[in-house]
């Protein structure tokens, strides 16, 4: 039977866009047809359809501030990451407090180098990664090695316990390998404060680009670069009141910084 969406919208919503066209089988909710009123469009089940976006949410995490998200997040990543070249996707963490107790990290797959996983939060103001509670001195955020991240659109909340926020590329005190570079990845949007030592961190890194980035507060340096890095670019990034550097950078061609 088609459904006309209009007679089914709470009062005070108004539908924005095209209007979808809809089939249901009786007991059935995951053989609900979804078709676009656009011009070639063909069927879809509905729960492909809500397959296209990734969300914590998906898989558990609250966003309350109190609730530990930790697992729904590790579970989240884990679904996006098999061992398989056509990996991969965008995860949405939508706006909230999350309370994270354990680091994240962002492995990519040996055979052709690449993570390929984007997070995205829906801004500093309303997205909160809280790595506050955490021990232990680990990375929140690490991506060990290789290519293709992007990560954008929220604040994280170090603490005592963290030691960088974001920490790209080989990581020694924790096992990686002394040689993992970082490459084609993009950081934006994003704002960390209070971490023990760096607010971002990268090793031979090349072809990124950092935009819109604010380190606030950390122990050591708001950016470090360690080891040698080419083909970089900074737009608009701003370090305050860290420890010791607000840009510390070992060896760099062929890049540069624009305000």
């Amino acid at each position: 039977k088609a459904y006309d969406w209009r007679w089914y919208m709470p009062d005070g919503v108004t539908l924005v866009g095209q209007q979808l066209g809809i089939t249901a089988t009786a007991g059935d909710a995951a053989a609900v047809g979804v078709t676009s009123s656009l011009a070639g469009a063909t069927a879809r089940f509905v729960s492909d359809k809500l397959n296209d976006i990734v969300s914590v949410k998906d898989f558990g995490a609250v966003g309350d501030g109190t609730t530990d998200d930790t697992a729904a997040f590790l579970a989240a990543i884990a679904s996006i990451s098999p061992a398989q070249s056509l990996r991969g996707a965008t995860l949405h963490v939508p706006r909230g407090h999350y309370k994270l107790t354990g680091r994240l990290i962002l492995s990519s797959y040996a055979i052709d180098n690449a993570v390929n996983i984007s997070i995205q939060g829906d801004g500093w103001l309303s997205t909160w990664l809280d790595f506050s509670t955490m021990t232990g001195g680990l990375d929140a955020i690490l991506i060990p090695g290789d290519q293709q991240v992007n990560i954008s659109g929220f604040f994280l909340k170090g603490g005592a316990g963290v030691r960088d926020g974001i920490h790209l590329g080989r990581n020694l005190a924790d096992g990686g390998a002394s040689s993992n570079a970082a490459s084609m990845f993009g950081l934006s949007d994003i704002r960390v404060q209070g971490c023990a030592r760096d607010g971002v961190h990268h090793y031979n890194s090349y072809m990124a680009t950092i935009e819109r980035v604010y380190t606030l507060a950390n122990g050591r340096d708001g950016f470090h670069g360690d080891g040698f890095h080419t083909s970089l670019k900074h737009i608009n990034c701003y370090a305050l009141d860290n420890g010791e550097a607000g840009f510390r950078y070992n060896g760099m061609v062929y890049s540069s910084f624009d305000t």
